[in-house]
């Protein structure tokens, strides 16, 4: 019997400790379970080596290929070229929409050469391919008939956005980049257009390393439609006919209708995180500020940030203007160099 109280106790005392136990061990994994981040995930790649041979050549932007396709699936396997003759629809639609914003801001770079969208739909037609099914394969061969150095092929899915600049001769890539997030409006101008900037961006030597959103709509209250005219300014009654309705308050005075609120754009642009090398945090900007003016430049969207900081180079400062909570604020930032991967 006194063997048996001591594997008694024990039993009893494991009884007691292994739901505590199971317990730690849950919250613990509960704990350091990786965690989305809130906001949109971007990643670049970007060869300088092919990238400054391409300077010397054209490039061609090609319709986006539009899949419903996840970020675990592999971008740009949405088909090979050619088949039933194509038909225009929204897929279509969408990704030359896609190709025009992009082409844009490749434009404001000024550093390639860009093929005219006429010679790429004539092409296109030419060799019967349908743009939402082109793989990277016939682009590189639209591309060499097109006599451009390198294409630009982009696939835009249900979460995610990939976009790759690709040397025609090699099949090399000199620029790839990708966005992950949950939800992507691809039929809004606004969303296309924010984001080829924000992508594009990545291909400058400098930046201010801020990535940024468009400003939600505010509730303003907007004024009153109708308005109470003096007397003497009222107009007379034309039709005597006609015989006038009869107050039947005459003493009550006709109240002024009440203001309305009513959603409104306003300019600006909200930050939406930092690039790792940024110095911005360092000069006082946080999350969710709102950029509304770059020097003498109102920051309208992603577009006008782009513009207004192109010609800055590497340790150029640049005077933003911050809307935080109401409250204007100045703030002094310095470019650094994009970072290289």
């Amino acid at each position: 019997m006194k063997r048996l109280f001591p594997y008694r106790f024990w039993s009893l005392m494991l009884l007691l400790i292994a739901p505590i136990l199971f317990i730690i061990s849950c919250a613990n994994e509960e704990r350091h379970t990786p965690l989305m981040p809130y906001g949109p995930s971007l990643e670049s790649y970007r060869n300088d080596h092919i990238l400054t041979k391409m300077t010397e050549g054209k490039i061609a932007v090609l319709p986006f290929s539009y899949s419903p396709q996840t970020a675990g699936s592999s971008p740009g396997a949405a088909g090979a070229g050619g088949g039933d003759k194509k038909k225009k629809g929204s897929v279509d639609v969408i990704g030359w929409k896609y190709a025009e914003e992009f082409s844009l801001y490749f434009g404001y770079l000024r550093r390639f050469d860009m093929v005219e969208r006429l010679q790429v739909e004539k092409v296109l037609e030419e060799q019967d391919v349908d743009p939402s099914k082109m793989d990277e394969k016939m682009a590189l061969k639209i591309g060499r008939i097109l006599g451009a150095v390198g294409v630009v092929v982009g696939t835009a899915a249900n979460d995610y956005i990939n976009v790759r600049l690709v040397e025609t001769d090699s099949g090399v890539h000199a620029w790839n980049v990708r966005v992950i997030m949950d939800k992507l409006e691809h039929e809004k101008a606004s969303f296309r257009r924010e984001w080829a900037a924000n992508l594009v961006s990545t291909l400058r030597d400098a930046t201010i390393g801020i990535r940024v959103a468009k400003r939600p709509p505010m509730l303003i209250s907007a004024p009153p439609t109708r308005f109470i005219l003096p007397e003497n300014m009222k107009p007379k009654n034309v039709v005597e006919n006609k015989a006038a309705v009869p107050n039947k308050n005459p003493a009550e005075p006709i109240k002024p209708e009440e203001p309305k609120m009513e959603w409104q754009e306003l300019p600006g642009v909200v930050i939406v995180d930092f690039t790792i090398d940024s110095l911005a945090p360092k000069s006082g900007l946080k999350k969710g500020d709102i950029i509304e003016r770059v020097e003498d430049t109102t920051i309208k969207d992603a577009t006008d940030l782009l513009t207004a900081t192109y010609y800055k180079k590497p340790g150029d400062s640049i005077v933003l203007f911050i809307n935080r909570d109401g409250k204007l604020y100045k703030a002094i930032v310095k470019m650094v160099t994009i970072g290289r991967k």
